[in-house]
């Protein structure tokens, strides 16, 4: 859910497809996966600061949704994503003051939860988009390995040890066009006892500029999934 805006928001700055990179080997090597990965997301980013958008973010406990939120997004002159929130008006959309209306949830429960939920959100935009520094300094430390799924056409870029110790990010690209596919996490909260997963899937803007387009995390033992959307790309002031 964001199981993936800047921070998982910026493994979400965003994937340009359409630039000119070089052609592997068939039996490419991680670092020149790694590399690729680097210059899309950094040209990604760059096409991205002139556009602004709408994310999403949904809650939902044991699969019923429990609150709803809109925020405005673009990027600062400094580089940051900006977020301003969309006023609802539509009476359906639920608050997290509302958990429990329909669940057995006490008000410790509902505090518990709202930190759990800030928590991942957090969490959700420290990985997305995937920090292109960071992708090049996992390479140096030995922690970038490189699995080819199908000859020619599929391949996966793994890292363990990213952000925090034990976890883990698989990153599933198309090897025509260096595309990203799909992104797979591994996490945990504040403890290792805490384990999450994130999964986030991939839209192309104008068929060429790569951005994340829903990230969903999942927290199985509070049955607590969050998925963040993006969409409605549009340059500013438009």
């Amino acid at each position: 859910m964001i199981l993936l805006n800047v921070r998982f928001a910026a493994l979400v700055a965003v994937l340009i497809g359409s630039l000119a990179l070089p052609v592997f080997a068939l039996d490419p090597t991680a670092a020149e996966h790694a590399a690729a990965i680097k210059a899309l997301l950094a040209k990604s980013q760059t096409v991205l600061r002139h556009y602004a958008w709408l994310e999403t973010t949904v809650v939902s406990l044991k699969g019923e949704e429990q609150s709803r939120k809109q925020m405005r997004c673009l990027y600062g002159a400094d580089g940051v994503v900006r977020k301003e929130p969309v006023q609802q008006s539509d009476p359906k959309v639920k608050k997290l003051a509302s958990f429990g209306r329909n669940t057995e949830i006490t008000k410790k429960q509902k505090e518990e939860l709202a930190n759990v939920i800030a928590d991942a959100e957090k969490l959700i935009h420290q990985y997305v988009p995937l920090n292109q520094n960071g992708i090049q300094a996992a390479d140096k430390e030995g922690k970038l390995k490189y699995q080819l799924i199908e000859t020619g056409k599929r391949g996966r870029l793994t890292i363990r040890n990213f952000l925090k110790s034990g976890d883990s990010i698989d990153l599933d690209m198309d090897l025509t066009n260096n595309r990203p596919l799909l992104l797979n996490i591994f996490s945990y909260l504040n403890f290792e006892a805490e384990p999450v997963s994130l999964a986030a899937s991939f839209g192309a803007l104008n068929g060429t500029t790569i951005y994340t387009a829903e990230t969903v995390l999942e927290v199985r033992r509070k049955s607590l999934t969050i998925t963040v959307q993006n969409s409605g790309y549009h340059k500013k002031n438009q």
